[in-house]
């Protein structure tokens, strides 16, 4: 039985056979998955793209339905159009008509004016000449009076004649007479001298009065002439801006035609691209099942791998070094970033080292506790799930660019104003992924244990998939707010000015990587393989390139305690 067990031990082809096999399909499990999810997410995309592109025809139905009722109002505008431009053509017509009526009004009302003011001075003649007549008359009378006074003398003188002066006396009776005739016909003329004289008077008053009320009136007219004229003039400019818009109104209307035409030639492509997208879908629909039924076939090969695994690694000789990773990338990369390292560590130990990926991130911890490996190297969050179910001892954490830990970040725009983490409430923020410790996890814990709800403190939360974006996003000024971490931020300093950036709220320290060993392993052994990774600086070789590759320059000694913030974060998540 020993011979049997000595003879399997010492197959290094078997060991080797197993190594390669679990490689393999681990890199068959990584790129089943990665095309399961790649299928998916086009699967998704066919998906997302034709409910858009369904919205998308019957936004376009409503447009043509708009150009359609834009038509009609076009027609109807059009028949309104002809019906205004009569109106138009006549409303013009009418103002310069009454314009060139009110303007011979006018010349009439000043023509009158004149002709009234000439009748006024002539009536005021007429007057003055009446005014002689009178006083010429009143020289007659006085001339009468004096007349009846001699021919009453004359008579006196008659009488006293006696016979002699009788025929004197009946010249001075005649002469007495003339002159009383004379006078009454001379006062009778002048009553009416005097009567005519009043009425030329009221003539002459009324000739003043129509002559102040032609006056006013052509004033009237000239002020009424003055509006007609600039509403004439207005009527005009009306009648300009009116053609011009019965121009756009006909380019309007040809332009609504042309783009009705093009949105339905858009429509019938849409419906024939949303065909093509359909049929797109449920190839992808059959690829991603597919790709499932692939995945799960060769996760059954895995587990079968792990239970050969388990059995061979009981069986395996000491001087055997056995290193099991999360699969935290392609299985290849990790073992051509990582294996040098290990390698070394395997060789400064005297042993030699065989590198194995874990089929997911939760079976690394059952693998170190069955013995499948002597050391796992754990993301942090593996790290605190596995050292809930199985007890380990971590060891080592590896030093990044100096340091052993990282802090989340959460990060602003310097022109923005937001100088708080409290400002930032109701705002635009985004996240990296929901599965991200340091770009979701740990900012959220930040937030609660600042007492804020994370679920409802933002007003607007994007996930951008990568550090790179949401750094970008905020430095764009896209998102008000964005989570980070330390690393990608000196990352994204090589290639940007984060001096427009500010930094409003930091993490706890975040420990790194955790290499650990079961909890069951002897004190001794357990402290030698963790003093050969203490021990550890880049140097010539392979494993110092890949250090410098992987920026680690050394390593810390690993406390659990450390850890505590990602178990913060865990309960929080839950």
């Amino acid at each position: 039985m020993n011979v049997e067990k000595k003879a399997f031990s010492s197959d290094d082809a078997v060991l080797g056979s197993v190594e390669s096999l679990s490689q393999r399909f681990q890199q068959m499990f990584w790129i089943g998955r990665r095309q399961g999810k790649a299928a998916e997410e086009l699967r998704s995309s066919a998906e997302s793209t034709r409910s858009g592109l369904d919205r998308y025809a019957r936004g376009v139905s409503k447009i043509i339905e708009g150009f359609s009722v834009l038509s009609e109002a076009f027609v109807e505008m059009g028949a309104i159009k002809t019906t205004s431009e009569a109106a138009e053509a006549e409303a013009r017509q009418d103002v310069l008509d009454t314009v060139q009526a009110m303007e011979k009004l006018e010349t009439t009302l000043r023509g009158l004016a004149v002709l009234s003011e000439t009748q006024a001075r002539m009536t005021g003649g007429l007057l003055d000449s009446t005014a002689e007549v009178k006083a010429f008359l009143d020289r007659i009378d006085r001339i009468a009076k004096q007349t009846q006074l001699l021919a009453l003398n004359a008579a006196i003188e008659a009488a006293r004649a006696g016979e002699a002066g009788r025929g004197f006396n009946v010249v001075a009776q005649e002469v007495g007479k003339l002159a009383q005739s004379t006078q009454e016909t001379a006062r009778s003329i002048s009553g009416a001298l005097q009567t005519m004289g009043e009425r030329i008077r009221s003539v002459v008053e009324g000739l003043g009065e129509t002559e102040r009320s032609l006056s006013s009136g052509r004033e009237e007219t000239q002020e009424a002439l003055g509006r007609a004229r600039r509403a004439g003039d207005g009527v005009l400019r009306f009648s300009e801006s009116f053609s011009r818009l019965i121009g756009v109104l006909d380019k309007g209307r040809s332009s609504m035609e042309g783009l009705a035409h093009e949105a339905e030639t858009l429509q019938e492509g849409t419906q024939s691209v949303l065909s093509v997208v359909e049929t797109l879908g449920s190839s992808l629909e059959a690829e991603t099942a597919m790709a499932r039924e692939f995945s799960s076939s060769v996760r059954k090969v895995t587990d079968d791998l792990f239970a050969l695994q388990s059995g061979v690694a009981a069986r395996r000789p000491a001087e055997e070094f056995w290193v099991g990773l999360t699969p935290f990338a392609d299985p290849q990369k990790i073992r051509d970033d990582y294996g040098p390292l290990l390698e070394e560590a395997a060789r400064r130990l005297g042993r030699r080292m065989r590198l194995f990926v874990s089929p997911d991130y939760e079976s690394l911890g059952k693998m170190l506790a069955q013995g499948i490996v002597d050391l796992g190297w754990f993301s942090p969050l593996a790290y605190v799930d596995a050292a809930e179910k199985y007890p380990l001892r971590p060891l080592a954490i590896p030093r990044v660019k100096g340091r052993p830990s990282y802090q989340g970040l959460i990060i602003t725009s310097k022109g923005s104003g937001l100088r708080e983490l409290g400002q930032l409430r109701g705002k635009r923020f985004a996240f990296v992924d929901p599965k991200s410790g340091s770009g979701y996890l740990y900012p959220r814990l930040m937030l609660k244990e600042k007492g804020y709800d994370p679920d409802r403190f933002f007003g607007e939360v994007l996930f951008l998939g990568s550090h790179d974006r949401v750094i970008g996003a905020v430095w764009e000024g896209s998102v008000d707010g964005g989570a980070t971490y330390t690393d990608a931020w000196d990352g994204a300093a090589r290639s940007m000015d984060l001096g427009r950036l500010d930094i409003v709220a930091r993490t706890d320290e975040i420990p790194k990587d955790a290499l650990a060993v079961p909890a069951s392993m002897d004190v001794s052994q357990a402290r030698r393989v963790g003093d050969v990774f203490l021990q550890m600086t880049p140097g010539a070789g392979a494993y110092g390139e890949a250090m410098k590759k992987l920026s680690i320059d050394g390593f810390v000694e690993a406390d659990d305690g450390r850890y505590d913030v990602l178990r913060r974060a865990k309960a929080m998540s839950r």
